[in-house]
């Protein structure tokens, strides 16, 4: 009797393990094709429009178009400790340029962990050290963006920094943030 209960649980654990790893990801080569480089060239044009080729121009465009998606500032953003918005390649910019500590939350919307983190953000921005911006994006849309960071699961959390260079990635909740952030 012992054996039928041990192997029905087993067998629920490997569904309930599948059902969470909704994505396979295998991580480019060397010599890897040119289709992954043009994946890993979209992905880095997401974070930075200009490929990191600064001019004034570029820099009064992105501040203009960052300014304008986030004019309704949050209350945390005000008071000092961090803050939590959507993903946009302005926002990280603007992020960067500012001097803020920038982690990429990939969110989805199936995901009970990730309901859990984004509810915790919002209700306790204090979650959120001074000096870092939690951007959340969407797990099942930003395929680049993963693949450049080697994200396998949702709730799944990347640092980067100001040239948008993998800091520190783990997987976890809001309550993980201040332990992890480099």
């Amino acid at each position: 009797m012992k054996t039928k209960h041990l192997i029905v649980i087993l067998i629920l654990s490997m569904l309930l393990a599948t059902a969470c790893d909704q994505a396979a990801y295998t991580p480019p080569m060397n010599g890897s094709s040119a289709a992954a480089t043009s994946t890993q060239e979209k992905a880095a044009a997401a974070v930075d429009p200009d490929g990191g080729k600064e001019t004034k121009a570029s820099m009064e465009r992105e501040k203009s178009e960052y300014q304008k998606t986030h004019s309704g500032e949050s209350k945390s953003e005000k008071t000092g400790v961090g803050a939590y918005k959507d993903y946009s390649p302005a926002a990280v910019t603007a992020e960067q340029k500012a001097g803020q500590k920038v982690v990429l939350f990939f969110h989805a919307n199936w995901c009970p962990t990730c309901q859990a983190s984004d509810s915790a953000f919002r209700a306790n921005p204090e979650k959120i050290p001074a000096g870092v911006t939690v951007l959340k994006l969407d797990y099942d849309t930003q395929t680049a963006l993963k693949q450049k960071y080697g994200v396998v699961y949702q709730h799944t959390f990347v640092q980067i920094d100001n040239n948008s260079n993998l800091v520190a990635l783990w997987i976890g909740d809001a309550d993980m943030l201040a332990k992890e952030i480099k």
